[in-house]
């Protein structure tokens, strides 16, 4: 997962406009926010038409994170052309959570030397510096060979056991419409929501220290589509409901596949 500069993929700072943007709640955002923590604390966000995407990639380049929340979700949402930026999440989780529940206000400081994100809230502000020399994530297109949608229940069921059973990585395993995870003596054969297969027989292994993370605990989500294949990433996407809006937002992780001879 590459993420050096090029025309295609420019530095953070050689694409920033103005922007405006009010969310009607400062703890939604920090919950939805805080998911990517682990996988980096250096975050891209991204604003368009469509809404906004934060992205951040492992510093081993081994797994990626996407969050993106659709531009119905804010109650303000102006921006003046294309806006990318970076910056370090921990300082803007904590003003998020230092806030309480509140609305928040986005927009950006022009004048601070590198320029800033300003996040209003009911009571005060804060200015959190962005990160010119970050270079953002790749956009990642992968044609998945297996689609599965999982009740999440089972696949932490099986990445919990796994876990504690001292196993360092899991492995899927996918003929026709039957699929399951495994590791050592432990095998789980899942019974998905629905399952595409575009392959007849899919297999590939996975670094259970990094899948465990991506493995989120809620109690308001049931189910998680799982897209992996022969020598590709693993994915697992969720749709994120958010309270005060009828949209919802969408995380999705990603995870290269073990080599051979690891």
């Amino acid at each position: 997962m590459d993420s050096s500069s090029s025309p295609d993929n420019p530095k953070i700072g050689d694409v920033r406009e103005g922007f405006s943007l009010r969310f009607v709640s400062t703890m939604q955002l920090y919950y939805a926010l805080r998911r990517l923590a682990s996988i980096n604390t250096t975050v891209t966000l991204s604003l368009s038409d469509s809404g906004l995407d934060a992205r951040c990639i492992s510093p081993s380049h081994v797994s990626m994170a996407i969050l993106s929340i659709p531009k119905e979700a804010f109650t303000e949402y102006s921006i003046a052309g294309e806006t990318r930026f970076a910056l370090e999440l921990e300082d803007l989780l904590t003003a998020l959570q230092s806030a309480g529940e509140s609305w928040v206000h986005l927009s950006i400081d022009g004048e601070a030397p590198g320029g800033s994100l300003v996040a209003a809230f009911k009571e005060g502000n804060v200015k959190v510096a962005f990160d010119d020399s970050i270079s953002p994530p790749p956009d990642l297109r992968v044609e998945f060979d297996v689609e599965s949608l999982l009740l999440l229940d089972e696949l932490r069921s099986l990445v919990t056991h796994a876990y504690r059973r001292g196993c360092t990585h899991l492995n899927f395993t996918t003929h026709e419409e039957l699929l399951s995870g495994n590791c050592g003596g432990l095998i789980k054969r899942f019974a998905p929501i629905w399952l595409k297969n575009r392959v007849g027989k899919a297999e590939a292994s996975y670094a259970l220290a990094e899948l465990k993370e991506m493995v989120i605990t809620s109690k308001t989500q049931r189910v998680v589509l799982l897209s992996y294949g022969n020598d590709k990433p693993l994915s697992l996407d969720y749709i994120i409901p958010l309270n005060y809006t009828l949209s919802a937002a969408r995380l999705t992780y990603f995870l290269a596949p073990e080599r051979p001879h690891e």
